[in-house]
């Protein structure tokens, strides 16, 4: 039941809980309560639930490869494609989920545009799964969850600031 409210619902629930702040924000707002910084803070939340989601269900599946491996019946390469077949359908419909949430917060839903729809689906997919992608990676080689956690994040948000050009 955990894994599966992390992997369908999280990304989802984090996006709706934005709603509450971001509902009532004009086009003519500014500072952190402006549309970019919604777009921003949306692909950040993107990165923390990947993260979140990955440091929660990937130790069991490091654990089986760990015991696996050592008779002979797994490799890497074997644990990426599974986890991956595991993973990506559900992170793709999550993300979907909250593109309709946050969709109605920075276009007008009276004229829906499908193309800017695909825009912020694939944002949001790519984004989980960047994180989601970088965390395993970290977990293979580090085993404290915090610290893998702690060291992805620390990468994700050099990206995130050097993509918002406030790098000068």
């Amino acid at each position: 039941m955990k894994a599966m409210f992390l992997r369908l619902l999280a990304l989802p629930a984090a996006v709706g809980l934005l709603w509450l702040f971001y509902s009532q924000v004009g086009d003519d707002s500014h500072g952190f309560f402006s549309k970019s910084g919604l777009i921003m803070t949306v692909l950040g939340l993107s990165y923390g639930v990947g993260i979140w989601t990955t440091i929660t269900l990937f130790p069991s599946w490091r654990k089986r490869f760990c015991q696996e491996y050592s008779e002979g019946l797994y490799t890497g390469a074997t644990l990426l494609i599974a986890y991956n077949t595991v993973s990506m359908p559900f992170s793709f419909i999550s993300a979907a989920i909250a593109a309709c949430a946050f969709y109605p917060l920075v276009l007008d839903p009276v004229n829906p545009n499908g193309l800017y729809f695909m825009y912020i689906l694939v944002a949001l997919w790519t984004s989980f799964m960047l994180a989601e992608q970088l965390s395993i990676a970290f977990l293979l080689i580090v085993k404290s969850q915090i610290n893998a956690a702690i060291a992805v994040s620390y990468i994700l948000i050099v990206c995130l600031v050097l993509a918002s050009g406030t790098v000068r």
